[in-house]
């Protein structure tokens, strides 16, 4: 697949190949692919297959990735399931790590967007939700943890204190635990103990229910 060629063997591509490396067949294919994606008419399954090729927009160009990666982020505000659409995030952060490590403003977007989903998320809806799945309410709540987690340890890797600061007055909007939880497992002792007196305060003020 490259445009390199010695004689008639065509040289493997090097792993920090740029698009123009690329053989213009190869190219084609690739579009080909996301030709295909875009064919889903269902939302989430075509964000998630999408998702999953991120890093073949490689091959097409050099400096598309971080528009890739706010479409996609956008496209997740479509999903109306509130469960799917944070396992949607964090799977999007999974991937788009891979591919943009040091791209990083996306995920506080995918945060403020469930912090926005969980005001919406009251407990009229959650009943509406968990009776005809016969769950509880925890039990429910639960199921969130391992997307938020993820989520939060990909914005807390590396970040400085200003990024608690901003994830802590966020959380001043609601008084809920699991998502307390996440915030303090996901963020390093020494920026947790600079805002012990703050997290002690929340922690009173959530609900037990």
């Amino acid at each position: 697949i490259s445009t390199i060629y010695d004689g008639d063997t065509p040289i493997p591509l090097k792993p920090n190949f740029r698009s123009e490396d690329v053989a213009d067949h190869a190219k084609e294919t690739c579009r080909n692919w996301f030709y295909k994606v875009a064919s889903i008419r269902e939302l989430i399954p075509r964000l998630l297959v999408e998702i999953s090729i991120i890093a073949c927009y490689k091959y097409l160009s050099n400096d598309n990735i971080t528009r890739v990666i706010t479409r996609l982020t956008n496209m997740i505000r479509g999903i109306g399931d509130p469960l799917a659409a944070t396992y949607a995030r964090a799977y999007l952060a999974r991937k788009a790590h891979e591919v943009a490590p040091k791209e990083r403003s996306y995920l506080m977007d995918c945060f403020n967007d469930f912090m926005y989903m969980l005001k919406d998320l009251d407990d009229v809806r959650i009943r509406a939700i968990i009776e005809p799945r016969k769950v509880t309410k925890k039990e429910y709540l639960d199921l969130y943890s391992p997307a938020l987690d993820w989520l939060l340890q990909c914005i807390a890797y590396q970040a400085p204190d200003i990024t608690l600061k901003e994830i802590l007055h966020k959380y001043e909007q609601c008084n809920n635990g699991f998502l307390l939880n996440a915030i303090i497992s996901s963020f390093l002792p020494h920026l947790i103990s600079a805002h012990a007196v703050s997290i002690v305060n929340f922690i009173k003020a959530v609900d037990p229910d």
